[in-house]
């Protein structure tokens, strides 16, 4: 058995991904997992219900939850990556990876990696 949990993308940040997993953690009464996926690298939405109306007059960022907006998402996302990188090293995952990332993503989030390249993407 191959156990993965998921970093969700309303998670993004250090302290936010670390408390991520230690939820995970928690809920599947395990002390590490095989492998913890940044699961998306886009923002988290302040609403499940976007308008398509709304998206078409505000622009694609409209729904974003405070603090994810286009500008900040980079940082955002190497600050999720650090995180997964430093609870590898705590022993709480044996493998970190990404999942729906583009070329763009990646290539960005490498220029900030301690660990590369992604056990999975």
């Amino acid at each position: 058995v191959c156990v993965t949990t998921k970093q969700w993308r309303k998670y993004h940040g250090y302290a936010e991904t670390l408390k991520c997993l230690d939820t995970s953690l928690r809920r599947l009464d395990l002390e590490w997992v095989d492998l913890y996926l940044m699961h998306w690298p886009g923002p988290a939405y302040s609403t499940m219900n976007r308008r398509k109306d709304m998206i078409e007059r505000h622009g694609a960022w409209y729904y974003a939850k405070e603090g994810h907006s286009a500008a900040s998402m980079p940082a955002l996302r190497a600050e999720t990556w650090r995180a997964m990188e430093d609870a590898k090293r705590a022993g709480k995952c044996r493998a970190i990876g990404v999942s729906n990332c583009t070329v763009a993503h990646l290539e960005a989030l490498k220029r900030t990696a301690r660990e590369w390249p992604p056990a999975v993407n």
